[in-house]
């Protein structure tokens, strides 16, 4: 009795695992449109990838340990991420109403405020690492 229940519970979990590969591609390309669309439209996500691409150099020249690269460079995708987020947030709202609504500012200033304490803190970060790595700390 107990075999058929294992094998008929294995069977759902292929079929299904099945099918999140199926939705995988479709996924990305959903996920694509979002980066290519916050890219065109949103000036400050734009900066923030060049500011990764710089930061990935300014690492690798200054021979950072890998470690620390993971933490630095992932302050800096924290804030991307946000952005993202954020481009969200503000679009949704938009399209909820254009006119002047406490709430949806509240939300949108909310969004926008995660987005300037990452910067904040990834700021203060990357200021100790490098001041302790020359000595000044």
């Amino acid at each position: 009795m107990l075999i058929p229940l294992l094998k008929k519970h294995s069977q759902s979990k292929l079929s299904r695992a099945q099918g999140m590969i199926r939705r995988l591609p479709n996924a990305l390309y959903h996920a694509l449109q979002g980066l290519y669309f916050t890219w065109r439209n949103e000036n400050s996500f734009r900066l923030e990838l060049i500011i990764l691409l710089t930061a990935i150099i300014i690492l690798q020249y200054c021979h950072v340990p890998w470690k620390h690269q993971f933490l630095l460079l992932g302050s800096i995708v924290l804030i991307i991420i946000l952005e993202l987020q954020n481009t969200a947030i503000e679009k949704l709202s938009d399209r909820v109403t254009r006119e002047l609504d406490d709430t949806i500012k509240t939300v949108k200033d909310c969004s926008s405020a995660a987005v300037f304490v990452a910067t904040v803190g990834s700021g203060i970060l990357w200021f100790v690492y490098f001041c302790h790595k020359f000595g000044y700390l």
